[in-house]
Order: structure tokens, then C-alpha cells, then sequence
């Protein structure tokens, strides 16, 4: 009975788009700051009072620097601030990506991964058994069982293609925690330090732009050490000489 509590109040906290672990923990700060703080939504939600002041103080902390050193910027701790909007929700997978840009895995068959016995497992156990791999090994990771990614892939049938985690942890095997759920997409915006891309795709047709100089066209980026394959993005080149160089990636 306790255990359908728990698992009733972590989907409450995960919401109707549930992409990001870390937004979940922003749900559970919200909920106890539109509460006043007390011990009654920490034993709804199944968190420790001590870590829910604790992190009360250091939100108090990091918004006295910004009015400290950022002039002009106003920003208060607003006990009823609404949760985040869909596009709010995007910006800080966004911003999240950009901190843990080392710290991506793709899923194992988008990787080029393969392994009989992993396949066997998904069929077996489902999804859960879905493996992962990181940019810095070959040794399959997995989400964590707690991780909202799940929620996600119950939604849409598969485990999402790329995540960033915060932490690994190894117990009967490899864990993924503390997981966001990223578009591929942005592998190559944001993370384009990481990223080599090929030469111009015939299609779509690229448009040149005669007074600039410069051409909007389709190219295939690859990511990380591994060179993993994403798909192909819009991107801005401008002639240096005899050579195209890429000025912007569109996305």
C-alpha cells in the first residue's frame, strides 16, 4: 500500500509531459515553498524535511548574489511562483544539455550497439531492459527504474533516443541517474563544439544568397568521440576564399 502511495505521488510530481528527473525535483521545491515550507507536503512527496530547508537556504543564498552582482536584474524567492511553462520546460532541458554536454548516451541500437543477449532482455523484461551507451565507454548503461524517462516511454512506446544524466551508479549494473530526456536536435546546437559535419546535402536543395555570399543547406552531423550519427540539420555557410565554412547551425 505505501509502495502505490510512493509510485501515486512520483507521477503526480513528473506531470502531464514528464521529460526531465530534474524538473521533477523543481516540481517537489515549488510544492513545498507554495506550502510554507512544512513537514506535511515532504511526507506527501516522500522527501527528507532537513534537504527540502537546505535547499530553501541555498535558493536564498544563490538569489542574494544576483542582486548582489547582476544590476537591474529582478529576481525575488516568489513562494507562488507558477510551475514552468512548455517552452520554460524546453529552455532548461536546453540549459541542462549545455552543463552535462560530456555526460550524454544515446540509446545502444542508435549507437550501433548490438548484442543478442540485450535484445533478448528487452524482450523479456520491456523497456526497462533498455540499453544505453555513454561517449566515454562501450559498457551498456541503463536509466535508472525511478527516472521519469520511463513515464515518457510508456506514453510514446520506446525509450527515448538521447539523454543526459547527472550520475552514474553501479549496483547489479550500470545506472543512469538523475536523467533528461534531450532532442538529438540540440546535439547539434548546442553541443556543435562536439560535432563534425559532412558536406552539403543535395536535397533539399541549398539556397544561395548571391549579396551575402553565403548558403543555407542540409548537412549530417556526427557527435562525441564516437561519432554518433544525428540527423541531418539546417545550417548557414559562408565562402572564406575557395572554402564553405559553417557560420551557424540552424537546427
Amino acid at each position: 500500500m505505501e509502495r502505490k502511495k510512493y509510485w501515486s505521488a512520483q507521477a503526480k510530481l513528473s506531470g502531464t509531459d514528464p521529460t526531465s528527473d530534474i524538473l521533477k525535483w523543481l516540481t517537489v521545491i515549488g510544492a513545498f515553498e507554495y506550502s510554507g515550507g512544512t513537514d506535511a507536503v515532504c511526507t506527501e512527496y516522500y522527501v527528507r524535511p532537513k534537504a527540502m530547508s537546505e535547499i530553501r537556504k541555498l535558493r536564498g543564498q544563490l538569489t542574494n548574489l544576483v542582486q548582489m552582482y547582476c544590476a537591474g536584474v529582478d529576481v525575488v524567492m516568489d513562494p507562488h511562483m507558477p510551475p514552468p511553462s512548455k517552452l520554460q520546460q524546453s529552455v532548461i532541458r536546453q540549459i541542462i544539455l549545455a552543463g552535462f554536454l560530456d555526460q550524454v548516451a544515446v540509446r545502444a541500437d542508435i549507437a550501433g550497439f548490438h548484442s543478442p543477449d540485450e535484445e533478448m532482455a528487452i524482450k523479456r523484461r520491456g523497456i526497462h531492459a533498455t540499453p544505453y551507451v555513454t561517449m566515454w565507454s562501450d559498457e551498456p548503461v541503463y536509466v535508472h527504474p525511478e527516472s521519469v524517462a520511463y513515464v515518457a516511454a510508456r506514453r510514446s512506446g520506446s525509450m527515448p533516443q538521447a539523454v543526459v544524466y547527472s550520475e552514474l551508479q553501479r549496483t547489479t549494473r550500470l545506472w543512469a541517474k538523475a536523467v533528461t530526456i534531450v532532442n538529438t536536435k540540440w546535439l547539434a546546437t548546442i553541443g556543435q563544439p562536439l560535432c563534425t559535419f559532412g558536406n552539403p546535402l543535395p536535397y533539399p536543395v541549398p539556397k544561395y544568397n548571391e549579396s551575402h555570399d553565403q548558403m543555407t543547406c542540409y548537412v549530417e552531423p556526427r557527435f562525441g568521440p564516437k561519432s554518433w550519427e544525428l540527423s541531418m540539420v539546417r545550417v548557414e555557410e559562408k565562402r572564406e576564399g575557395t572554402r564553405w565554412h559553417i557560420t551557424k547551425v540552424l537546427g
